[in-house]
């Protein structure tokens, strides 16, 4: 159906955005930022096996957070506006 294909670009769109996001990060970041939302690793478990503190985890983890609400903030802003019109 249209529906469906929409969805399935507006997803595609979300997850190419989501890869540059994550491509944006340095390198440090975007390691952590993998392991923890990709391989669900856990700060304390990040920080041993890279040797850092769970500070550093955390700092870092804040940074791509921070990357991430940057460059998706348009778009979400976008899809959220078309959403309303498609239920309102």
């Amino acid at each position: 159906s249209v529906a469906e294909t929409h969805h399935r670009m507006e997803t595609s769109e979300l997850q190419a955005r989501i890869n540059a996001a994550i491509e944006l990060m340095p390198e440090k970041c975007r390691e952590i930022f993998v392991m923890n939302r990709f391989e669900n690793l856990k700060y304390n478990e990040i920080a041993q096996k890279r040797s850092l503190s769970v500070k550093t985890v955390e700092a870092q983890m804040s940074k791509a957070l921070q990357i991430m609400r940057t460059h998706l903030a348009d778009y979400l802003s976008l899809l959220l506006i078309v959403f309303l019109k498609i239920f309102s």
